[in-house]
């Protein structure tokens, strides 16, 4: 039995008509989202139906509280119940144990590929399940690449893609996008031998950089799909993120330890992922999201609280001038976040305590939104080129300390 039997949900048994009947099949992690699940569901049916061969599309979900369930089921009618299924998402509370649960019963049905879409999207097209799959085949995995405003994915801005670029030499421009293609090898080794478990934080929001830093330990150079504008429900970094923000960093940091005998043997120039650009989505402007630079100036400047204040000056150990600066609530720069992620990596390496780590995550959470500060008004009204100029220095900046992140990680793990 691959799922217990949930009220509403489909019966376990129902997947076993499935098995080796399905060349692709598409997982949408969801969670309350009943008025936008239609349409994704809708856009992916009809994208599989265009590119061929048996196709299936699950619904995994975390237990909604709304109609998601309910809708779901009445949407069957029109998708066919051999081909739209919804089960309960048991592993987590949180977004990777959907994953996990698809990866395993995608690896049992014996899928060719396997599609992860997220659940609140509103600028998906039939395009984007046909690049995905397509990027699957000829790749192994597939991350997607977007047109996004210049104030989403700060996580992945600031975080997760200067980081992954740093560690496997790849300009991967949405390693946690949350739109993914896999090909069969990754899927049987998600489902059966990656370390999930290493930390829950893989579990949880953690899962999308976590499944990335997979692909690319095994060697995996991605396909990019190009999908358009994203537009889904973005939020206000400085007012929602900071769950998100620990538990990708988290993930993040723990992939570089736990993988650390493969990307510390890269060595040669950044490398451009492959581009998939068939069938093209039509162009949807994303719409201009709204900060609030004086909410991620009072969460910067909180991290002279106490227990922040203890790591930043214990375990942190910054440049004399940056510890300065950031005591005296000054501007950080992209040189000054290189340095501050270095060093909270260095601290998270030397600190296996999980309640410590957290806290120097937290500490990190609040300089981040120092930097976002000073990003903001760098990019408020700049031209957009200018604005890409910024992000891409971001990723020069981490990548020039990228034999100090190397030398750490060999000093603090086995091989």
């Amino acid at each position: 039995m691959l799922y217990p039997r949930v009220k509403g949900y489909d019966e376990p048994e129902t997947l076993n008509n499935l098995k080796d009947k399905v060349e692709n099949l598409v997982a949408i992690p969801s969670r309350n989202t009943a008025p936008t699940i239609p349409y994704v569901i809708y856009n992916a049916a009809e994208g599989l139906e265009k590119l061929g061969g048996t196709w299936s599309i699950i619904v995994v979900d975390g237990l909604s509280s709304d109609q998601t369930v309910s809708i779901v089921n009445n949407v069957k009618k029109d998708i066919g119940t051999d081909k739209l299924y919804i089960i309960p998402n048991t592993i987590s509370p949180g977004k990777g144990g959907a994953m996990k649960l698809a990866a395993i019963i995608a690896n049992y049905l014996g899928a060719r590929t396997l599609v992860f879409l997220d659940s609140d999207l509103r600028s998906i097209t039939p395009e984007w399940p046909i690049q995905l799959v397509n990027g699957a085949v000829k790749c192994g995995y597939t991350t997607p690449n977007y047109i996004r405003d210049r104030f989403d994915a700060t996580i992945t801005n600031f975080v997760a893609r200067p980081l992954t670029v740093m560690s496997y030499m790849v300009n991967i421009k949405q390693p946690i996008g949350g739109e993914f293609g896999l090909g069969k090898s990754l899927i049987n080794y998600l489902a059966e031998k990656a370390p999930w478990n290493s930390v829950y934080w893989n579990l949880l929001f953690g899962t999308d950089i976590f499944i990335t830093h997979t692909a690319l330990s095994l060697g995996i150079t991605p396909c990019e799909a190009n999908l358009g504008s994203k537009i889904h429900e973005a939020k206000d970094p400085g007012k929602r993120l900071k769950g998100m923000f620990i538990e990708v960093t988290g993930s993040l940091f723990n992939a570089l330890i736990e993988y650390g005998s493969k990307w510390t043997k890269i060595t040669g120039e950044i490398r451009e992922p492959e581009q998939i650009l068939e069938p093209k989505p039509v162009y949807i402007p994303p719409p201009r999201i709204t900060v609030d630079p004086e909410k991620a100036y009072q969460q910067y400047i909180s991290v002279n609280n106490e227990a922040n204040r203890i790591i930043l000056e214990k375990k942190l150990k910054l440049p004399k001038e940056l510890y300065k600066k950031i005591r005296g609530g000054g501007e950080l720069s992209s040189r000054d976040w290189a340095n501050i992620i270095l060093n909270g990596y260095k601290a998270f390496l030397e600190t296996p305590v999980y309640s410590y780590r957290v806290l120097i995550l937290e500490t990190l959470y609040h300089l981040w939104q120092g930097r976002l500060y000073t990003y903001y008004k760098e990019a408020s009204d700049a031209p957009i080129e200018l604005v890409r100029e910024a992000l891409n220095s971001q990723i020069r900046d981490v990548v020039a300390k990228r034999g100090e992140f190397l030398q750490e990680t060999i000093k603090h793990i086995v091989f």
